[in-house]
């Protein structure tokens, strides 16, 4: 479904197998063709240890911003077509290996609570890798709730995470 309205859109990328900072950069390119949607920009890359310090590699990730007149939805679903097309692989083991990962971290002001989606994203306060990257872009940012991002950010160490590249879009 279009809406009658631009939402900005925050989302989180990340990576950990088959050359991720390529992975990384074929699903923003994806993202770029999502009908009535924009991309405006993206953090620099960060390398990130896993959650839970499981025995695996490190991650990439990287935040986007982008505009988009679809619904929630309907970006959920395109973002699942673009993670299935990279062959990511859904275990049952929670926060095991991916070739990618796309979360939703934030919809416009929407506040969502649903079996498949939780928005704001239910962890991204105590997530390094999701917040540092936000704050290069938006340092203002403020969830629908009130709560201004940078507040938060005072809680978290920095000892889990490492400025890949710095990227001018």
């Amino acid at each position: 479904m279009i809406l009658n309205k631009i939402n900005n859109v925050w989302l989180s990328l990340g990576s950990n197998l088959n050359c991720p900072i390529n992975q990384i950069n074929i699903a923003i390119n994806k993202l770029k063709y999502l009908p009535y949607t924009k991309v405006i920009k993206y953090s620099s890359y960060y390398e990130s240890i896993p959650l839970n310090d499981y025995n695996q590699p490190n991650y990439i990730n990287l935040v986007v911003t982008l505009n988009t007149m679809l619904s929630l939805d309907d970006l959920f679903n395109f973002i699942k077509v673009i993670e299935y097309s990279q062959g990511r692989q859904y275990n049952c083991l929670r926060w095991s290996s991916r070739i990618i990962d796309i979360d939703i971290l934030l919809f416009g002001n929407y506040v969502v609570n649903t079996s498949k989606l939780t928005i704001p994203h239910y962890d991204m306060l105590n997530r390094e890798f999701v917040i540092y990257p936000m704050m290069e872009l938006d340092n203002s940012i403020k969830l629908p709730t009130g709560l201004i991002i940078k507040n938060n950010i005072k809680f978290l160490s920095k000892k889990r995470i490492l400025l890949l590249k710095k990227y001018n879009n």
